[in-house]
């Protein structure tokens, strides 16, 4: 792991006297913030790292109390679309269903402009969800 356990155990120590006796955000200054939220980002990406090295013992046979490895959930597949589509129609049943393009491949499709004609009226963006991300100085 990148950082090593003295190194994060630091860090806790730091966050835990930074937030001691605070409860809420907007008593911190600006600058108090974005300290705490720098050094998060170390801590979320040690334990994500930390995760992964103790999934990979575990895989080892190594015993961790509380935790054992487990296997995401997946959906099924045909292993062949192409034989399965013939399965399915000589029983009878129509495999196919009819979908519009997506955008991309329709401007591909229709040439830019002349999807702008068409469609301009119709095509919408909505507005992205607010996320936190790092910026400059100035916070914009």
């Amino acid at each position: 792991m990148k950082n090593g356990i003295k190194a994060v155990a630091r860090m806790v120590k730091q966050l835990a006297e930074a937030l001691d006796g605070v409860k809420d955000l907007e008593k911190l200054s600006s600058e108090e913030i974005a300290k705490l939220l720098d050094r998060s980002n170390v801590l979320v990406n040690w334990t994500k790292e930390m995760k992964e090295a103790a999934l990979g013992l575990i895989l080892q046979g190594r015993k961790i109390p509380g935790y054992k490895a487990a296997t995401s959930t997946t959906q099924r597949k045909f292993s062949d679309d192409k034989v399965a589509a013939k399965l399915i129609e000589e029983a009878g049943f129509d495999p196919w269903e009819r979908k519009m393009k997506g955008i991309p491949a329709l401007e591909s499709l229709m040439g830019t402009e002349k999807f702008n004609e068409v469609c301009k009226a119709v095509v919408v963006k909505p507005e992205g969800k607010p996320k936190l991300e790092r910026g400059d100085e100035e916070g914009l």
